[in-house]
């Protein structure tokens, strides 16, 4: 299975890299010096000068994500907002369990970069409630 996302947003019009392959072996990080030139929708800057830049992926960190929720109430107590940092290409699904071993999936969402807010009412009368977050790259 092939999951293909963009590592950069921006034109960068037609370049020829330059690849660190010593990093890219030892550690499993992409960087490379680029330099945009005109072509394929490429404009460049008003004083026509193509700045040089370099991009960085980390992709040890990017496949080995393990994101942290974090849980907070609303000030009245009736709302609970599960919060977790996304990635890209990666879905993230909530459970929810009032006794740990009967789990309902509560809600699905695609990782966007951002931090994902899961925001559920508080059930009153209710003395515990358990959430679980998992996630997968490509989705479920």
């Amino acid at each position: 299975m092939w999951i293909q996302f963009e590592l950069a947003t921006e034109n960068l019009g037609n370049y020829e890299p330059s690849i660190d392959n010593e990093l890219w072996a030892r550690e499993r990080q992409l960087h490379f010096l680029y330099q945009p030139a005109g072509g394929q929708g490429y404009t460049s800057p008003a004083n026509t000068a193509s700045r040089i830049s370099v991009l960085e992926w980390d992709a040890a960190a990017y496949f080995n994500q393990q994101p942290q929720p974090a849980v907070a109430f609303s000030a009245d107590k009736k709302g609970i907002t599960i919060s977790c940092p996304s990635e890209p290409s990666w879905a993230y699904r909530l459970w929810s369990s009032t006794n740990m071993q009967d789990w309902r999936a509560v809600e699905t969402r695609v990782g966007t970069g951002a931090v994902l807010e899961f925001v559920q009412a508080a059930n009153l009368g209710e003395s515990k409630r358990f959430w679980r977050n998992e996630y997968k790259e490509g989705g479920f």
